[in-house]
């Protein structure tokens, strides 16, 4: 039985076997000229274009987290400056004053005056100087890895919530007017 591309002959065992009719076109595969080997791996250019994405998301991607994480911590100042004003209050109920020695509202200080935040991203201090024991006047300050957030919290014993950029004039409690903890 002959088919377009073999000549196909029966052996005395019943096998079939064939032979190849078109030398030509075994030829064209084995030198290249009909089709090319396929390809492993990935070309140069396809690679750049690669690099090139990972970057651009890249360059999106991490100042996007940066900012997302200096916010989140941002809740560590304001509820550290609530525990200490609620310590203050406490203090000033049994003792008749508020208090600049942060030992005194049993929190472990690193100096009399100042306290680190859980996490260490923001200092504590009571800022009052003019009248300590009649007034408190509470600033949480950004420090070590949060020190690029610019943001600084007040909180006075009006219970009046601050907020203002390092570098600017801090806001004038006792005549402003309250702007929040919100930048």
């Amino acid at each position: 039985m002959i088919s377009k591309h073999r000549m196909e002959t029966i052996t005395t065992t019943g096998h079939l076997v064939g032979t190849d009719m078109h030398h030509e076109y075994d030829h064209k595969y084995k030198h290249g000229n009909a089709m090319k080997n396929t390809q492993k791996g990935f070309s140069l250019i396809e690679l750049m274009v690669a690099v090139a994405v990972l970057g651009i998301i890249t360059a999106i991607a991490i100042p996007s987290y940066t900012s997302f994480k200096l916010k989140a911590n941002r809740g560590e100042a304001k509820s550290a400056l609530l525990d200490v004003a609620a310590r203050l209050e406490e203090y000033y109920s049994e003792n008749r004053e508020y208090t600049n020695d942060m030992k005194d509202i049993k929190l472990s200080a690193t100096t009399t005056s100042k306290i680190s935040t859980t996490n260490g991203y923001y200092e504590i201090q009571n800022s009052e100087t003019a009248n300590p024991t009649e007034t408190y006047f509470l600033t949480a300050t950004p420090k070590d890895t949060q020190s690029s957030d610019k943001v600084i919290f007040i909180l006075d014993d009006d219970g009046e919530k601050f907020h203002y950029y390092a570098g600017t004039t801090a806001p004038d409690t006792n005549t402003g007017t309250p702007n929040g903890w919100e930048p």
